[in-house]
């Protein structure tokens, strides 16, 4: 009689986490164009204020909606980074990156509903809110591939700190990646 084993051992776990030694690696691939991908879809309401308030407002409420619509996304962003970390802490970086990309959207079609310039700084305040919680979402799923709390190596070291510094790259990589292809 055989019997399978479902056992492995924490030097094979680890073993299959680090097996792609360059900074290059799926997992870093995978959260780059995430980030570059929810920093584009967010520059969506910035470029796009102009627009909104010549066609929403008369020229009392448009005066004042550009700085509005930017403090909002301020006080958004803010917010974001204070309120999400407990989110992320109960439904865990993956699922809370998923579920904050998939708000992100909805946040972003309903600019397109909104028929007030209030309505929209409500919108662009949701915008931040839910796209600034992928930052630390990507810290912490690349913390639990390769970070400290792993077995001490050289190649863990390089892909965490090399990982960081890609994922870095993304939302500035987004945001040049944005302005030209929404504002066209």
């Amino acid at each position: 009689e055989e019997s399978f084993s479902m056992d492995y051992g924490a030097s094979d776990v680890l073993e299959e986490k680090t097996s792609s030694k360059s900074i290059w690696n799926p997992l870093t691939m995978a959260l780059f164009a995430t980030y570059t991908l929810t920093t584009a879809a967010a520059t969506v309401p910035i470029l796009l204020v102009p627009t909104i308030g010549k066609e929403l407002g008369d020229d009392e409420e448009s005066s004042g909606f550009a700085s509005r619509a930017a403090a909002s996304a301020v006080l958004g962003t803010a917010c974001g980074k204070f309120l999400n970390g407990p989110v992320g802490d109960v439904l865990g970086a993956r699922q809370t990156s998923f579920l904050y990309a998939c708000l992100l959207s909805m946040a972003l079609i309903s600019i397109g509903f909104c028929d007030t310039v209030h309505s929209v700084t409500r919108a662009c305040f949701f915008v931040e809110f839910f796209q600034s919680v992928q930052w630390p979402c990507i810290l912490i799923i690349l913390a639990t591939h390769y970070g400290p709390q792993q077995q001490s190596t050289t190649s863990n070291h390089t892909l965490y700190e090399g990982g960081i510094y890609i994922t870095s790259i993304a939302s500035r990589f987004g945001s040049l990646l944005g302005i030209p292809f929404f504002s066209s």
